[in-house]
């Protein structure tokens, strides 16, 4: 939103997520306002749970993550990932996650097993605590769940 010039009372310099963002005080001290939370559809409930003991939250979704089918170019990258043994994943949501583990597990088990196997990359230990439990490996949260952050943290750290 600072890069069109929106206006923006608080947010987190790093590691920007809702509990994060509840940390500041003029969040986490907002009474009787009227609030918008703009999100995908099924987002965190963290935010709305935590302010609508004082104010009155209203959610605004814009967007949903839905399952594609499997192509030949998935079919394809997925061949090309797994006989390369550097490659890495991301995952910018549960239900983006989720949705890999579909797509993958339609194409090939084994396939599946070699994803769980290599370097996920996450936006927030929310993501991180899911993808443990759906039984990934190796898995690395970035600082911010932006795309700059995840370019800088891949090409940072060695594959």
């Amino acid at each position: 939103m600072l890069k069109k010039n929106i206006a923006v009372d608080c947010f987190p310099k790093e590691n920007a997520s809702s509990q994060e963002l509840l940390k500041i005080k003029e969040c986490a001290e907002l009474s009787n306002r009227k609030i918008l939370i703009v999100r995908g559809k099924g987002g965190s409930e963290t935010l709305k749970n935590y302010l609508i003991a004082s104010n009155q939250v209203d959610y605004l979704e814009v967007y949903e993550r839905i399952p594609c089918k499997l192509s030949k170019i998935h079919k394809e990258s997925l061949m090309s990932f797994v006989n390369h043994p550097d490659g890495a994943s991301m995952a910018t949501s549960n239900e983006s996650l989720v949705n890999i583990i579909q797509l993958v597990s339609s194409a090939s088990s084994t396939y599946l097993e070699i994803l769980k196997s290599r370097r996920m990359i996450v936006f927030s230990e929310r993501i991180k605590s899911t993808a443990k439990n759906l039984g990934f490996k190796k898995i690395e949260v970035t600082q911010n769940p932006s795309d700059e952050d995840f370019v800088l943290f891949l090409f940072n750290k060695k594959l």
